[in-house]
């Protein structure tokens, strides 16, 4: 494996082993791990100002982003996206949401979701989740023989309650509800602790997956090796080998690195950037394709009793998922987010002048406070377009047209119209439409086809001309759900893994 594989810095990286190794009573009375999590959350609140949503650190740290736009030499134009080189990628930052797509859901894929049954099951059955059987269940099965349970907040318990009580009419306006799944250890030494900190990229316990705890322990095996410090720049191969080219990350030194076949994971912009440049492709535009993304700001219909003093994992608590046609051929989905520390501060700086009253005033609207954040079908995205010319400068240019606007409008007034079943009032006139890039849920710049193109991969990610080199991540994928897309990524990789060697789609 060859990867730039940056980590965090050594003196955070210290505090976070104090972190993981202290008890909660040390937790909560060491002066030293307090100034080192207060620390943390002012370093991400420095990223954003006024209703901005601050961009998540780890442990405070920007390491995951860091020095992508310049060495890949990126120029983006309207695009809130990146790339990362840390090691295990954005899983160090991400939500840890699971939902697998549906074959509605990917219809225009050149596969169907039967060939990635059988990796969904491996990946579900290889991570901890905590999930239950309810109504989402007909529609994204578990893939998981033993989820754990998470204990919700008390807002979450609210809305759930009155959905419930509600089930039949919301069903039959296809609006379906449940717990939140996500990629987190709930139970023993391990578990989550509700400590409040996942929102700023801190995990006391390490509960939450990443990526890179896997690769701790692919590394006990002796056939696999693994080589940082290394930027992979292109590939080429020949009847018998197929060779990535790079140079080393600090040096610049030339490196080459041939074997049987090549797999390129390196997330959607590396990886198109890498596949352009082999295939000499300068100045040919591709679409890069996402999902719309919008955070809209709600105030539940029954209060909560003291969300400051609660426990609180503040991971998303609720997935909504609706099906409506009127809105769109696809599903929607809609992840709830119950409150946590950064609600208190927005709303103050929403506020102005009287985002100083004191938090006993505030607390009838922070009782009730609840963000969603949602997502529809790449189909109602302006998608982005990206170019590489010879000097190696890619051109992210992102766009959002009038329809996608009206589209997501849609959404937030059909939730409008169902404020009372589903317990919680949209403030759709704050709502945000975030820039192209922003969802993170991109991809689709080399779709598979069954008969490939230019610019196009067959079912196991081989673009035109290649035999050896095959794209495994987000890049090959034809068009991209609302669900989440990290475990779909996922079980794409293992399946073109597990295939490839009689090279037959």
């Amino acid at each position: 494996m060859l990867d730039v594989g940056l980590t965090l810095e050594e003196d955070r990286q210290k505090a976070v082993e104090k972190l993981h190794s202290a008890s909660d009573q040390e937790l909560a009375s060491s002066d030293e791990l307090q100034q080192f999590v207060n620390r943390m959350k002012n370093e991400m609140m420095a990223t954003s100002s006024g209703s901005e949503i601050p961009k998540k650190l780890r442990y405070g740290s920007s390491y995951p982003y860091r020095e992508t736009d310049e060495r890949l030499n990126i120029d983006a134009e309207q695009f809130g996206g990146s790339a990362s080189f840390g090691q295990g990628g954005f899983s160090a930052v991400w939500g840890a949401g699971v939902l697998p797509f549906r074959d509605n859901d990917i219809e225009q894929w050149p596969i169907n979701i039967d060939q990635l049954k059988p990796y969904y099951r491996k990946i579900f059955n290889s991570m901890d989740l905590t999930a239950e059987e309810d109504d989402l269940i007909q529609f994204f099965p578990l893939y998981n023989n033993e989820p754990e349970k998470i204990e919700r907040s008390e807002q979450a318990q609210i809305i759930l309650n009155s959905m419930a009580d509600n089930r039949e009419t919301l069903n039959g306006r296809g609006i379906y509800f449940g717990s939140s799944r996500l990629a987190i250890k709930s139970e023993g030494e391990k578990g989550c602790p509700h400590c409040g900190l996942k929102i700023f990229g801190c995990c006391p316990r390490g509960s939450v997956y990443d990526a890179a705890d896997t690769l701790v322990e692919l590394r006990n095996y002796d056939q696999f090796s693994y080589q940082n410090g290394v930027l992979v720049e292109r590939v080429s191969e020949d009847n018998s080998k197929a060779v990535a080219h790079g140079q080393m990350f600090d040096t610049g030194q030339p490196v080459s690195y041939a074997g049987e076949k090549v797999f390129l994971a390196c997330g959607v912009i590396p990886t198109t950037k890498i596949l352009l440049r082999s295939l000499e492709l300068y100045n040919w535009p591709v679409r890069m394709q996402e999902t719309p993304y919008f955070i809209l700001p709600m105030l539940t219909v029954e209060g909560a009793n003291d969300v400051t003093s609660e426990d609180l994992n503040t991971l998303s608590q609720v997935f909504v998922e609706i099906f409506d046609e009127q809105l769109s051929d696809y599903s929607v989905h809609l992840q709830l987010y119950t409150y946590n520390e950064l609600y208190e501060d927005k709303i103050r700086d929403t506020l102005g002048p009287l985002g100083h009253l004191p938090r006993s005033v505030l607390k009838p609207l922070l009782n009730r406070s609840v963000v969603a954040m949602g997502y529809m079908h790449s189909d109602h995205a302006d998608g982005m377009r990206v170019t590489l010319d010879s000097d190696g400068e890619m051109s992210i240019t992102g766009e959002i047209s009038e329809q996608m606007r009206a589209d997501v409008r849609r959404v937030a007034r059909k939730l409008q119209r169902n404020t009372l079943s589903l317990g919680f009032l949209t403030l759709s006139p704050i709502m945000l439409l975030k820039d192209p890039g922003e969802s993170f849920h991109l991809g689709g710049t080399f779709p598979m086809s069954k008969t490939p193109k230019v610019t196009e991969t067959d079912t196991l990610g081989r673009p035109e001309g290649f035999d050896r080199v095959h794209a495994v991540d987000s890049t090959v994928f034809p068009t991209i759900p609302a669900t989440t897309i990290t475990a779909s990524i996922m079980a794409m990789a293992y399946r073109i893994g597990d295939t490839h060697k009689g090279c037959e789609p």
